[in-house]
């Protein structure tokens, strides 16, 4: 009787074991499942972040783009009325010296050319002819005569020729001036057009850093969300370690409980 009752008692108990290891086996074969769940999860969500960061960039590098493209015709346009108005005033001042010129011409040419100051030595011969007149030496008068009225010919000549060369002096002055004024109008309209390029340049530029900038925030944001997906992932599978290391544990002891009873 105590017999049947012993044995009984063990059917009793290798059920248990056989139930505790079952139980085991699922609950490993759960976790081992879930662990793979877990990381399909975190390899889908990593998967998502880079396809949602890309689009971002994407977007951003399009923006970036479009404001640039914009600002360039923008700039292109005001550039361009800017040579337009500057070609406008050389040519506005280009046509003032022309009309300067020619009224300086025509002024010059009303300017009545002065009584010529004849030379000492035609004064002297001038002196001596009338003494040679007075003193009726007509035939050396007359020979003098000829050579008075040749010096007289040759002194108005050179007399006229210095008037004209005084005003071409002041001629060549006036261009001289206006040359000195068109440099100095050119210099002042490439300055302000240097000016302006160098504005828009500046634009650009800050743009393009303002774009560097968003994308190192992006990048940042991205990578923060990665690690703490990362460390979640990493959690959870040391987590699963755990509970598969327990599990383990159990059933070593139900194997060594079944090991025993078979001795028994």
């Amino acid at each position: 009787m105590k017999k049947w009752q012993s044995k009984k008692k063990t059917s009793k108990v290798s059920f248990s074991i056989y139930f505790l290891q079952s139980f085991l086996l699922d609950a490993e074969t759960a976790t081992f499942r879930i662990q793979e769940l877990r990381r399909q999860e975190f390899e889908f969500r990593l998967l998502q972040l880079e396809v949602q960061y890309y689009q971002e960039h994407e977007e951003l590098e399009k923006l970036s783009l479009f404001e640039q493209q914009e600002a360039q015709k923008a700039w292109k346009s005001r550039i361009d009325e800017i040579v337009e108005l500057s070609n406008t005033v050389k040519q506005n001042l280009i046509s003032a010296h022309k009309d300067e010129l020619k009224k300086f011409d025509k002024e010059s040419e009303l300017i009545p050319i002065s009584k010529p100051k004849f030379s000492r030595e035609y004064l002297t011969e001038q002196s001596l002819l009338n003494g040679l007149i007075r003193t009726k030496r007509y035939s050396e008068a007359e020979a003098l005569t000829n050579k008075i009225k040749a010096m007289e010919i040759q002194e108005t000549e050179k007399w006229n020729q210095q008037h004209k060369d005084k005003i071409l002096k002041k001629r060549k002055l006036v261009i001289h001036r206006q040359k000195v004024e068109l440099e100095a109008l050119q210099e002042r309209l490439e300055i302000n057009l240097q000016e302006k390029v160098l504005q828009r340049d500046q634009e650009i530029e800050k743009l393009v850093h303002r774009l560097i900038n968003v994308k190192n925030e992006l990048e940042h944001k991205q990578n923060q969300e990665i690690s703490k997906l990362t460390l979640l992932y990493k959690k959870n599978k040391k987590l699963g370690k755990d509970v598969e290391s327990y599990l383990k544990s159990l059933n070593h002891m139900s194997m060594n409980i079944t090991t025993t009873e078979r001795r028994i």
